[in-house]
């Protein structure tokens, strides 16, 4: 006879002896999930766990003490406010990205008209958001992965702004030739390639390294970007990317000689200088 009080306790000790390090607060998570009562082992501590919920939370405590994420095992995280699927194969939106996305949202009313692009959308975190919080813009939406692209429909039908996003499969912009954008808007893969290995076992086991991998200095992907965009911005035509630690110099250099403008850098919550922003200028 298993009560909830035994569960989560069980739950955290398997947890901490994996390394996990919140190990409490997960285990209570994975012990809520498809639960209607919130923290069962806290209003109800003494009563018994139906056998049932008990081997689904011994297959999901399994899981989690081989590090899988538990945003993949919950199958759901938050961004921005707003629930998006997660599965494995796509890289799990993170509180970073939502710098890149306010950042973004600030400057809404002064974008010139036109669509938006999320290069490289994944979840569809950005472009999901994106197409919520400015109805009045069309929002395109590619990935090289079509499984990608599967979760992000999820997500836009989910959020209700399928009518206002299009999904584009191809590598970068090999499949927009021609096109032209308000704001090409990006969360690259930018982790130097000797450090993917360096990285937790939540990220470098189970998510995608070709959402993580860089290329040897980690800026492979972003030069690509940043080197023709030009091409693919209207004037004065706003690009916005993340980047990765002690990167931002190297890519503001970079916006400003392809497109002509100062770019500016913002630090995220942690201080880390973490999104670049550079108009196209109206000669380029």
């Amino acid at each position: 006879m298993v009560t909830w009080r035994d569960a989560w306790r069980w739950g955290s000790s398997q947890l901490r002896l994996a390394g996990v390090g919140a190990y409490s607060r997960e285990a209570h998570s994975l012990l809520e999930l498809d639960l209607d009562l919130p923290s069962p082992a806290l209003m109800r501590p003494g009563e018994r766990v139906e056998e049932g919920v008990w081997l689904s939370y011994v297959q999901r405590i399994c899981r989690r003490v081989r590090r899988e994420p538990l945003q993949y095992i919950r199958g759901e995280v938050e961004f921005h406010s707003l629930p998006f699927h997660v599965r494995r194969g796509v890289l799990i939106p993170r509180p970073d990205t939502e710098v890149l996305l306010d950042e973004v949202l600030r400057r809404k009313r002064a974008l010139p008209p036109g669509p938006i692009l999320d290069l490289g959308t994944g979840t569809g975190a950005l472009a999901v958001s994106m197409a919520y919080e400015m109805p009045d813009r069309c929002i395109i939406a590619s990935d090289i992965c079509a499984g990608a692209l599967e979760v992000a429909r999820e997500n836009a039908r989910r959020n209700g702004v399928l009518d206002r996003i299009s999904l584009v499969l191809g590598n970068l912009f090999a499949p927009l030739e021609g096109r032209r954008f308000a704001a090409i808007v990006s969360n690259p893969p930018y982790v130097r390639r000797e450090d993917v290995a360096e990285l937790a076992p939540e990220v470098r086991d189970w998510e995608p390294v070709t959402a993580l991998d860089g290329g040897e200095d980690g800026l492979s992907h972003v030069r690509a970007i940043v080197a023709q965009s030009a091409d693919h911005l209207v004037p004065r035509g706003l690009l916005a990317l993340e980047v990765g630690l002690g990167q931002a110099d190297d890519v503001a250099s970079l916006c400003e000689q392809y497109l002509g403008h100062d770019a500016e850098v913002i630090l995220d919550l942690a201080g880390i200088e973490r999104v670049v922003l550079c108009q196209r200028g109206d000669c380029q």
